[in-house]
């Protein structure tokens, strides 16, 4: 039976792509809870939307598919693509032009209008195939969409006409561009440079790191940022460390983006739970916003009392907070690294104490989210201090390490 390229539900392919793009080393006996012919449609259902980044990697196991992009070489994500093959049927598409055109021009219909043209193009209802109903929800949707204006006269009458569109694209193309490339929800300017105003335009931007998976997950931020701004709970569908699923109600605070790897995460208060928790996006199955939290004053009270100690992902209580204090050296003409101090700090305060030292003090819940950040200052540090003994250890076998690395057995010499 052959395979078609439009998708009805975004759920599995999200998956397939996920497994393709991030670890990219399953092979086709690998994806054991589907059989052989739904895993070679999937396959080839992506490889038609991906067309130039697939390719494989072969070993004595088997080939394993997996999609391969050069950041520093692509301009717009093509994981958008997904989004942009949306099944339909043939009156879906003849609906949608035939309404536009009939309210093109200004035009405002009734319902019964609009339901009356629709014969004039064919549309019969004696198979009951497109009838009024049908008619109605299209409208509704469309409604809802923004794409029409709705008039209300009297108890039911009511008058149709398509939103005002206004809006000059070509003086926002910088701006659509950045945000298709780098927000959570870049799949609307992606979307937005489709049109005909913009298909084709030169991009005035190219990215050293460009992160891309976001882009599969956009559906699931829509509906955390969704429950984030009308104050609803989250009713998740999790993926455990050990595969296993999990169903969570949650209270969407904020969502976290990493600067390191791109990684979304959602922080929020799990019903039945205490204190906060982060749920990496990737890791989220299925989502719905479920009713309004009547608490939400109170677990959003409970973030800005507790923000000041998140550094990373990690969150805890009182009992859990490490105090840090480095030192770092700056001569005169290096108040670049007193910038980068300011500027990459996410919390505590940074104070000078002579003219060429530096002290940054902080209050964490996990000292060790720090280590990275703070390695990259290695060879400035004058001193580190932590209540956490473990940060200080870690520290100083990682400079043992690098003394190692470079003169070998001479270290002892040296220290």
């Amino acid at each position: 039976m052959a395979y078609k390229e439009l998708i009805g539900s975004f759920d599995e392919v999200r998956n397939y792509i996920r497994e393709f793009f991030i670890y990219g080393i399953k092979k086709r006996s690998d994806f054991s809870d589907k059989s052989g012919r739904t895993y070679d449609n999937r396959r080839r259902k992506i490889e038609s939307w991906l067309d130039g980044y697939m390719s494989f990697q072969q070993s004595a196991s088997g080939k394993a598919q997996i999609i391969s992009v050069d950041s520093r070489e692509v301009v717009h994500n093509p994981l958008y693509k997904a989004f942009k093959t949306k099944n339909f049927s043939d009156y879906d598409i003849l609906l949608h032009f035939c309404i536009l055109d009939m309210l093109a021009g200004g035009k405002e219909l009734a319902f019964r209008n609009i339901a009356g043209e629709l014969q004039e193009y064919g549309f019969s209802g004696e198979e009951n195939v497109i009838n009024e109903r049908t008619i109605r929800l299209k409208l509704q949707e469309y409604e809802k969409l923004g794409i029409l204006n709705v008039r209300t006269e009297g108890k039911k009458k009511q008058y149709y006409s398509l939103s005002a569109d206004a809006v000059d694209l070509v003086s926002w193309q910088d701006a659509i561009e950045f945000f298709s490339e780098t927000e959570p929800m870049g799949i609307v300017g992606s979307f937005l440079l489709d049109r005909k105003e913009l298909a084709g335009c030169p991009s005035s931007f190219w990215y050293k790191h460009h992160y891309m998976l976001h882009a599969i997950d956009s559906e699931i931020v829509e509906a955390i940022l969704e429950g984030i701004t009308e104050k609803k709970y989250l009713e998740l569908v999790a993926i455990g460390k050990k595969q296993q699923e999990r169903k969570i109600k949650l209270y969407p605070i904020k969502l976290y983006v990493s600067m390191r790897n791109g990684r979304e995460y959602v922080l929020g208060h799990v019903s039945g739970a205490a204190g906060l928790d982060f749920i990496r996006v990737d890791r989220i199955k299925k989502v719905k916003t479920g009713i309004r939290c009547d608490e939400y004053q109170k677990f959003e009270n409970e973030y800005q009392a507790n923000k000041s100690y998140l550094w990373g992902v990690s969150s805890g209580s009182a009992k859990d907070i490490t105090h840090i204090e480095m030192t770092v050296r700056a001569a005169e003409g290096e108040e670049f690294i007193v910038r980068r101090l300011e500027r990459e700090k996410r919390n505590g305060h940074v104070y000078k104490i002579t003219d060429q030292q530096y002290k940054y003090v902080v209050d964490t819940y996990d000292a060790m989210e720090l280590m990275p950040w703070i390695r990259t200052f290695m060879g400035r540090i004058e001193k580190l201090e932590s209540s956490n003994p473990q940060l200080k250890k870690k520290f100083d076998q990682d400079m043992e390490q690098l003394y190692s690395m470079y003169f070998g057995e001479a270290q002892n010499d040296i220290s």
